[in-house]
C-alpha cells in the first residue's frame, strides 16, 4: 500500500514510508498503541471500546489486552508481527485457550482483573468513560455475567500486516460461530515533517463481510424483541411465558418500573422502585434471573426491602445465586401451588405481598 500526502493543491505529493514495528519490542509497540487509543479498534454496533488493560493474568499466562465496551462485551486482544507467520498461526490457538480459561469466571473475579484500582469497581471505572446518563450499570454487569458464563467474547488478533493464511482461519472460525477478528494496523510516516498516518483494517467483524464496512443496526429492546431473542436463544414457549408473567407481575402487583438494557448480544430488563436507583432483580433473554441484594443498603427503605427479598427468594425458594428459568419454574410453581409442567409459576402469595 502506498500513502501519498500533500499540504496544498500546489504542492507535490509526498510518499510516506512504512513505519516498521519490528525489533524485540515490536509487539509491545502494537500493544501500547491500542492500549492508549482503544478507539482504533473498529467496534460492533457502534459501541466503542471503553478502555484496555494490558498484560492481564489469565491462568498461568497473560493476555496482551483485555477490555469492555459499554454494553458489557468483553474484548480480548493478542498482538503479533507480520514477520513471524508460524507464530501468527499459533496465536489463534493461544487466544482461544485464553477464552476457554476466561469462560466460567465469576463477575467478581473479572471485576478484580479489570477495575482501575482497589477503590473503584468495574462499573465505576466504565462510567468514567460513558457520557450517556441513560447507561445502566446493572445491565452492564448482567451482560458481563452472561458473557462470562456463555464464553461469548470478542477475540482480536492485532497485526501489522494481513496474509491470506490468517484471513482463511478467521473466516472459517467466524463461519462456525467463533467471534474471532484480525485487526491490521499499518503505520506510515514522513521523517521531514513528522507526519504520521495510521491505516486500520478489520477482518471478521460481526455483521460484516470480511474487509467491508457494513454494520447492522443494534436492536432497541422491548418485550417483543426480548421474547423473539429468547426464542432464538433456545428458550421454550412455556419459559418465555413464565418470564412474561414475571415481567407483568413486577409492574402490576409490585409497582416496579422496567428499564431495558442496551446490549447487542442479549436482551435484559431490570426492575426499579421509587425509593432506590438500584435494581435488585433482572432477567436476560437467555433465561437468566439475577439478584443483586447488595445494591439495597443505602437507606432504611432499601434495607427493609432487601430483608423482604431475601426472606422470599432465599428462605422460601432457596435461590442463593442467579439461576436459569428452567429451575425457577419448578421452584416458583411449587411455592404458588401450581403445576410445574404447566410451564409458568403463577402468582405466589409471598411474591404478591412483596
Amino acid at each position: 500500500m502506498k500513502i501519498l500526502l500533500r499540504n496544498s493543491p500546489d504542492s507535490q505529493w509526498q510518499k510516506l514510508e512504512p513505519f516498521e514495528f519490528g525489533g524485540p519490542d515490536g509487539e509491545k509497540k502494537l500493544e501500547t498503541l491500542l492500549e492508549e487509543s482503544p478507539d482504533l479498534l473498529s467496534t460492533e454496533w457502534d459501541k466503542p471500546i471503553l478502555f484496555f488493560k494490558s498484560q492481564v493474568p489469565i491462568g498461568s499466562n497473560a493476555v496482551d489486552l483485555l477490555g469492555v465496551d459499554e454494553d458489557g462485551m468483553i474484548v480480548m486482544v493478542e498482538c503479533k508481527l507480520d514477520a513471524n507467520r508460524e507464530v501468527r498461526r499459533a496465536v489463534v490457538g493461544q487466544i482461544l485457550e485464553y477464552a476457554g480459561q476466561l469462560r466460567g469466571m465469576s463477575y467478581e473475579e473479572f471485576d478484580n482483573l479489570l477495575k482501575a484500582n482497589a477503590d473503584s469497581s468495574l462499573v465505576e471505572t466504565a462510567k468514567l468513560h460513558i457520557p450517556n446518563d441513560e447507561w445502566s450499570g446493572e445491565a452492564f454487569r448482567a451482560a458481563i455475567k452472561g458473557r462470562l458464563e456463555a464464553g461469548d467474547f470478542r477475540l482480536v488478533i492485532a497485526i501489522n500486516g494481513m496474509n491470506e493464511e490468517l484471513k482463511v482461519i478467521v473466516e472459517y472460525l467466524r463461519g462456525r460461530g467463533v467471534r474471532l477478528e484480525a485487526l491490521e494496523l499499518q503505520r506510515f510516516w514522513d521523517d521531514k515533517t513528522g507526519v504520521e498516518v495510521l491505516v486500520p483494517e478489520i477482518y471478521g467483524l460481526l455483521g460484516r463481510a470480511t474487509g467491508t464496512s457494513v454494520q447492522p443496526a443494534r436492536p432497541a429492546w422491548d418485550w417483543g424483541s426480548f421474547a423473539e431473542d429468547a426464542a432464538q436463544k433456545g428458550l421454550e414457549a412455556e419459559e418465555i411465558k413464565a418470564i412474561e408473567d414475571f415481567y407483568e407481575c413486577l409492574q402490576r402487583d409490585l409497582g416496579a418500573k422496567i428499564r431495558w438494557g442496551s446490549g447487542a448480544s442479549y436482551g435484559y430488563f431490570g426492575a426499579y422502585w421509587p425509593f432506590s436507583s438500584a435494581s435488585p432483580v433482572g432477567v436476560s433473554s437467555n433465561g437468566r434471573l439475577g439478584f443483586a441484594f447488595v445494591n439495597l443498603q443505602k437507606t432504611e427503605a432499601e434495607r427493609a426491602f432487601r430483608v423482604r427479598l431475601r426472606d422470599i427468594l432465599v428462605d422460601n425458594l432457596s435461590l442463593t445465586r442467579p439461576i436459569y428459568l428452567t429451575q425457577m419454574l419448578v421452584q416458583l410453581a411449587s411455592l404458588a401451588g401450581g403445576t410445574p409442567a404447566a410451564g409458568k409459576f403463577g402468582r405466589s402469595a409471598e411474591v404478591a405481598r412483596l
